[in-house]
């Protein structure tokens, strides 16, 4: 016998101790890729939550919070204020006169007038009656999370423009097309009131 042969393990001793490795090498892969695996559910599941929290949690427009505090309130009292004098806001005209916004015979202002308060008024049901004092963009903000940033951001500009006669950011007056109202209301009725309803 020479020494080679007594140190080569024989072939079936061999492949059973590679069939182990092999076992171990796989159990110890399964076992790693399944805590991977939990690790990131839990860590997504834990980061959706956070979102979710913070975006229920932000307070962006809550007078009901200030109207339920005491009658001397600083906060209960600048609000209260501000609804009495919308209550009997007297509507006056612009000092110049903004051009009619006018497409397939409808008024597009009186019409994102309308808007607004349907909006309102569904916000209303949640935040009382301080959802009289919120604009459209405020009212947006409060579902900012479940609707698109870039249109709802389109729809604003267009809105503000229609209603303002201006941007609300730079000032710039743009002429409207038609499709910019299409859009202005097909966004409106087909998204942001399925939202909010």
């Amino acid at each position: 016998m020479t020494s080679s042969s007594l140190t080569e393990p024989p072939p079936k001793q061999a492949a059973t101790e590679l069939v182990y490795a092999e076992v171990v090498v796989s159990f110890a892969t399964a076992i790693g890729l399944f805590v991977f695996t939990v690790v990131q559910l839990l860590y997504r599941t834990t980061r959706r939550a956070r979102r979710l929290w913070r975006a229920e949690n932000q307070i962006r427009f809550d007078g009901a919070h200030f109207l339920s505090k005491p009658e001397g309130n600083v906060g209960r009292k600048i609000i209260e204020i501000g609804l009495k004098e919308h209550e009997n806001k007297e509507v006056k005209p612009p000092s110049f006169v903004l051009p009619a916004v006018v497409a397939n015979d409808r008024d597009v202002r009186a019409d994102c007038l309308s808007m607004l308060a349907e909006t309102r008024q569904i916000f209303r049901k949640q935040y009382g009656d301080s959802a009289c004092l919120m604009s459209m963009r405020c009212c947006l903000s409060c579902v900012e999370n479940a609707l698109p940033s870039s249109q709802t951001e389109d729809f604003l500009r267009l809105y503000e423009n229609v209603l303002f006669g201006q941007h609300r950011v730079d000032g710039i007056s743009d002429s409207l097309t038609n499709d910019d109202i299409k859009f202005l209301y097909a966004f409106f009725h087909n998204t942001i009131l399925k939202e909010i309803q």
